[in-house]
């Protein structure tokens, strides 16, 4: 049964689809193809969850298909490499239609390629782990972009979760690794890491938080799908928690992927900080 009851609803969604995609992607010029890959991942974070409906997923790859531009192109193929499967079918057939009328991107070349250089593991207090990654793409050696993901104990005490999830923007190598030293001193050590073991775990991790209903950090599930893709080589292949959680106490339940609503505010205070902005 489709969870909307109307032509109306569905008019209503649509037209927030639009509005996302305006605000996000058309507002200002985007710079590169990881700058690409993350505001199109933000444009509408439901459609990059592998538990969505078609439906809306339908909706928002039609609303992307209707600009029919380089930027369109550019935020499909990104839906197609780095999210879900419904979404990523139905973008990956828009990007081919889209090519037929000889609409191509500019960044599809590059768009899902990055590869993870190195990866540290800094023990920080509350037995958390602090994992901090350099990423970069083959045919762009001379950019490198920084991760870090968190893990530890969860507020309820049903085990770990993955806390936060980020990705920088292209950054010169020096000040990649300035960024990555400055969270690895917040611990008392730090140590060289295969990344197969960072992904184990976050398999493990995120598995458990989706069993226990726990929830991503806000804004962290567009980095987790940048993050998926380089560590697995693969598109949605880390299991996906609910998007967000409320504070503890409140009685509102974390969203689901298949409720449309609005996304809230991202917290500037930690992307800020590892951004730099």
């Amino acid at each position: 049964m489709s969870i909307f009851a109307s032509t109306e609803d569905l008019a209503e969604v649509r037209s927030f689809y639009d509005d996302a995609i305006r605000a996000v992607l058309y507002e200002t010029t985007i710079e590169s193809v990881a700058e690409m890959e993350l505001r199109a991942l933000a444009t509408m974070p439901a459609v990059m969850h592998p538990g969505v409906a078609v439906e809306p997923a339908r909706l928002f790859v039609q609303a992307l298909e209707e600009c029919a531009d380089e930027v369109a192109v550019d935020a499909l193929t990104t839906i197609t490499r780095l999210a879900s499967v419904s979404a990523s079918e139905a973008a990956g057939a828009a990007v081919a239609r889209l090519a037929v009328d000889g609409v191509e991107g500019m960044w599809s070349q590059e768009i899902g390629r990055l590869e993870v250089v190195e990866c540290q593991r800094a023990r920080l207090m509350d037995d958390v782990d602090a994992y901090t990654l350099v990423l970069a793409r083959p045919n762009e050696p001379q950019d490198a972009q920084g991760a870090i993901v968190t893990v530890g104990p969860g507020a309820r005490g049903e085990g770990d979760v993955v806390g936060i999830v980020d990705v920088t923007l292209p950054l010169t190598w020096e000040e990649v690794r300035d960024r990555v030293a400055l969270h690895e001193r917040l611990g008392q050590a730090r140590d060289a890491v295969d990344p197969a073991h960072l992904e184990d775990r976050m398999r493990a991790v995120l598995g458990e938080m989706v069993s226990n209903g726990d929830a991503l950090e806000e804004g962290g599930l567009g980095p987790l799908c940048v993050l998926d893709r380089a560590l697995t080589g693969r598109a949605a292949s880390l299991p996906r928690p609910l998007l967000w959680a409320p504070d503890l106490g409140e009685e509102e339940e974390a969203w689901e992927p298949t409720r449309p609503r609005r996304r809230p505010r991202r917290r500037r205070s930690t992307r800020r900080r590892l951004r730099g902005r």
